[in-house]
């Protein structure tokens, strides 16, 4: 029994930085995904938010989309170091990307700057504003077409 004194410490040294260091790396996997919800979130409904201010002409629309993203993620993230916020828009669409850095303990063994750079995140959305006339003009064109088709193969078949 005296032989044994000690080993256990031993084992407990070799094993559990492996446990520590697999604990941190799932933590910052489920910020990491966290974070990615919550950019995609913003980036869509900025996007989204755009079609109700581009009706506005009164309205300086990146301004307003940019505002609207920050908003969104304002206080929601965890472990950025950088977020960068773009936005385009005109009368006919609004588009928002966002990029973001996550700011990754260096306590993680295992990753390198590689896989620093694999973590960070980047989302685009785009939504383009649907004229109804143009929509009423296709769907009359199809109306159009069918009748043709409907019309040239009853011609056919009565032929046969």
């Amino acid at each position: 029994m005296d032989d044994l004194r000690g080993s256990l410490t031993i084992e407990c040294t070799m094993v559990m930085p492996v446990i520590l260091s697999a604990i941190i790396l799932i933590m910052t996997l489920a910020l990491y995904m966290y974070n990615d919800t919550v950019i995609s979130c913003a980036c869509i409904n900025s996007a989204m938010a755009g079609l109700y201010i581009i009706n506005d002409s009164n309205a300086d629309i990146v301004k307003a989309l940019e505002d609207e993203a920050i908003l969104l993620l304002d206080n929601k993230l965890v472990g950025e170091d950088s977020v960068k916020v773009e936005v385009k828009a005109n009368p006919i669409y609004a588009e928002s990307s966002i990029d973001m850095k996550m700011n990754l303990p260096y306590a993680v063994p295992f990753i390198g700057d590689e896989l620093r750079e694999a973590f960070d995140i980047h989302h685009d959305f785009k939504v383009m504003q649907i004229n109804p006339a143009s929509v009423l003009r296709d769907v009359n064109k199809y109306n159009v077409y069918k009748e043709l088709i409907e019309k040239y193969s009853q011609e056919e078949t009565k032929d046969e």
